[in-house]
C-alpha cells in the first residue's frame, strides 16, 4: 500500500525544473535597466517640471537594492574560497560602484561651478568642497542651502552610499548567516521598513538632508532578500518577460499610496526576481536585456547633473516647450552616459583595481610573513 501511494504521488506531481545556479541573468539586466530609464523619466518631470509625475517610481532604488542582494550572493558565492574574504571583496565592490560615483560627483561640480557664475546662488568654495564629499559617497550637510537633497552635487549617490555599507555588512557578517537567522533579520527589517514608511507616509526616505541615514533602514530588508532568494531553489519558467511589463507598470503608477508601496516592496519584487532569474530568453532579446543592464548604472548615476543643466539653459534661453526639453534632458543623460561607460568607467577602474591589488598582495605576502615568523620562533 505504502508502495503504491508513492508511486501514485510521484505520477500526479508535475515534474518541476530547477534552472541552473550558473547561468548568467539576462533578464535581471533588462529589469534593472527598464527601472534606470524609468528614474530617469522621474527626474526630468520633477526637475523640468514637465507632463504626470510617476509617483512609485523612486521605488526603482528598492528594486536595485534587491537586485544587489541576489547578484552579490551570485557572485560571492560562484568565487573561490580564498577570494570570499573580507579586503578583496570589498575592493571589488568599491571598483564596481566607485569610478561612476567619482564621475557623477564631477558632473554636478561642473553644474555648480556654473550656476556660481550664472545664478549666483552657490559659493565656490562649497561646490568643490560638496563635489569633493559626494565624490567620497559622503552627504554635504548644510553647505548647499539650495537643495534639500543629502547629496545635493548629485542626488542618486545617497543610495550608493547604502549599498557600500550594505555591502560592508555583508562581508562582514551578512554573508555567513544561516536561513533562519537570514529570515529573523528579513522579518525585523520588514517591521522597522513598514513603521518609518507609515510615519513618513512614504517609503520614499533617505535621500534628503532630514533623515539621511534612514536609507540604511531602507536598503536592509530588500537586500537581504535577494541574498535569501539566490539561495532559494529557483524553477525555471518560460513566461519571466512579463515581468518587464509588471515592474514597469508597478513604478509608473501616478498615484501615491505607502501600503501600496510597502506590497510592492515586501512580495511583489522579491517574486519579481524570483521568476526572472528562473527565465531563459532567446538570444535577440538577451543581447537587448545586457544592452540595457549595461546602461543602466551609468544612467542613473549620470542623470540628475545632466538634467538640472538642461532645466537652467532652459530657464535662461526662456524655452517653454516640455516635450523639447524633456527629449533634451534624456538624450544628453544618454550621451553623457555613453561617455561614462565607454571611456571614463575602464580607465579608473583599471587604475582602482590596480592599487587595491597591490594594497592586498602586499597584506597577504605581510600576513604570510608574519605566520613564517611565528612557525620560526
Amino acid at each position: 500500500m505504502t508502495f503504491l501511494s508513492a508511486n501514485f504521488s510521484i505520477l500526479c506531481m508535475p515534474q518541476v525544473r530547477l534552472a541552473p545556479k550558473s547561468q548568467r541573468y539576462d533578464l535581471l539586466d533588462g529589469l534593472r535597466g527598464v527601472a534606470s530609464i524609468i528614474v530617469l523619466w522621474l527626474h526630468i518631470v520633477c526637475v523640468c517640471k514637465v507632463y504626470i509625475i510617476p509617483r512609485h517610481a523612486f521605488l526603482a532604488v528598492d528594486f536595485f537594492f534587491c537586485l544587489s542582494g541576489f547578484v552579490i550572493a551570485h557572485a560571492y558565492m560562484s568565487r573561490p574560497e580564498e577570494d570570499r574574504h573580507v579586503w578583496p571583496f570589498l575592493c571589488r565592490r568599491a571598483a564596481r560602484l566607485m569610478p561612476l560615483a567619482v564621475f557623477g560627483a564631477l558632473i554636478g561640480g561642473c553644474f555648480l561651478l556654473l550656476r556660481c557664475f550664472v545664478i549666483g546662488d552657490v559659493s565656490t568654495a562649497a561646490a568643490i568642497t560638496a563635489t569633493l564629499l559626494n565624490a567620497l559617497l559622503l552627504p554635504t550637510g548644510n553647505l548647499l542651502p539650495v537643495y534639500s537633497e543629502a547629496f545635493g552635487v548629485d542626488p542618486p549617490l545617497w543610495s550608493l552610499l547604502q549599498e557600500m555599507l550594505v555591502s560592508i555588512a555583508f562581508a562582514l557578517g551578512l554573508a555567513r548567516l544561516r536561513k533562519p537567522g537570514l529570515v529573523s533579520l528579513i522579518c525585523v527589517a520588514a517591521y522597522v521598513s513598514a513603521e518609518v514608511a507609515h510615519a513618513a507616509l512614504s517609503l520614499d526616505f533617505g535621500g534628503m538632508q532630514v533623515g539621511v541615514w534612514c536609507g540604511s533602514i531602507r536598503v536592509v530588508y530588500p537586500f537581504a532578500c535577494g541574498v535569501l532568494i539566490q539561495r532559494l531553489p529557483i524553477i525555471a519558467n518560460r513566461r519571466g518577460y512579463l515581468t518587464i511589463p509588471i515592474l514597469a507598470g508597478l513604478l509608473l503608477l501616478p498615484l501615491h499610496d505607502v501600503n501600496i508601496q510597502l506590497f510592492s516592496v515586501f512580495i511583489l519584487f522579491p517574486l519579481i526576481i524570483y521568476i526572472a532569474a528562473g527565465t531563459q530568453i532567446n538570444p535577440r532579446l538577451s543581447g537587448i536585456c545586457r544592452a540595457l543592464g549595461a546602461i543602466s548604472y551609468p544612467i542613473y548615476v549620470v542623470n540628475y547633473p545632466v538634467i538640472r543643466f538642461t532645466a537652467m539653459i532652459s530657464d535662461q534661453w526662456s524655452i517653454k516647450s516640455p516635450a523639447l526639453i524633456a527629449t533634451v534632458a534624456a538624450l544628453s543623460s544618454l550621451a553623457v552616459a555613453l561617455v561614462a561607460m565607454h571611456l571614463f568607467e575602464p580607465l579608473i577602474r583599471r587604475w582602482f583595481r590596480s592599487v587595491s591589488g597591490t594594497i592586498f598582495y602586499y597584506r597577504k605576502y605581510q600576513n604570510a610573513s608574519e605566520t613564517i615568523h611565528l612557525i620560526t620562533r
